[in-house]
């Protein structure tokens, strides 16, 4: 599985992406809309982790992919030794409050496990693994 390991910094962010969304686009499964989907998602979950998974220092970040072209199905695992932390059970935020009664955050987090078809988190040896899993429409 092609896999790609950089420092976890916002200068980084499109290296990231763009090796996700160009390995996926060379399978030629994915329509223009889902790729951009599947970015999206991406960018939210490495975005948290630059800002957020390394308070005291740099650290990195593995970016794995696997299309399944029989299924049409393309699963990321995003892997760091950072802060643990489990988007799958972030409290979905209160969308019916106005936006001054709003808790900061979490809104990104909740739209990306609303586009793809099943988040996991596992917090093995230290490291905090993200298994995405998307079905290309």
């Amino acid at each position: 599985m092609p896999s790609i390991k950089l420092p976890a910094t916002i200068e980084n962010l499109d290296r990231m992406l763009e090796f996700v969304v160009n390995g996926v686009n060379h399978f030629e499964i994915a329509t223009e809309n889902s790729l951009k989907k599947l970015r999206l998602v991406c960018e939210e979950m490495l975005t948290n982790i630059i800002d957020y998974s390394y308070p005291k220092q740099t650290g990195e970040v593995k970016i794995i992919y696997k299309v399944v072209t029989e299924e049409k199905k393309v699963i990321i695992k995003i892997i760091d030794h950072g802060v643990p932390f489990n988007p799958v059970e972030y409290k979905k935020p209160n969308l019916s409050a106005s936006i001054e009664e709003r808790d900061i955050g979490g809104l990104g987090i909740h739209i990306a496990k609303r586009i793809v078809d099943q988040m996991k988190y596992q917090r093995n040896e230290e490291q905090n693994v993200l298994t995405i899993v998307k079905f290309i429409n």
